[in-house]
């Protein structure tokens, strides 16, 4: 897909997300954890241990924190997340796990959540 036209990618893709039949098995597209689902979720059991204190929401917040350590970005020297997916805009194409502030700024606010 790297020689398609960024219009054609964007197409493509949309395609993919449209269709009522999954495709991505057929492509070879295989599941992944996206960082930026994943904070979300750390802050979900985050609040949820703050307020109920149960040792199974801390069980699944080290849980989280393991995964998002394991995509932290190769682009930057400490801590950094971007999408886990080839990602392109109109203009450009960012490769897997490539920095975004977005992504990288929304984990690192959850990681500071589970912390102070």
């Amino acid at each position: 897909m790297q020689d398609l036209t960024p219009q054609k990618r964007i197409a493509f893709i949309q395609l993919l997300k449209r269709l009522p039949v999954n495709l991505r098995p057929l492509l070879l597209i295989k599941k992944d954890y996206n960082p930026k689902g994943l904070g979300l979720f750390l802050w979900g059991y985050a609040k949820l241990y703050a307020r109920e204190k149960d040792p199974r929401y801390l069980e699944q917040i080290d849980r989280l924190l393991d995964l998002l350590e394991g995509l932290k970005s190769r682009d930057c020297s400490g801590n950094g997340w971007g999408y886990n997916f080839d990602w392109q805009s109109r203009r450009y194409t960012n490769n897997r796990l490539f920095l975004l502030l977005s992504c990288a700024m929304f984990c690192t606010i959850m990681f500071r959540r589970c912390f102070v």
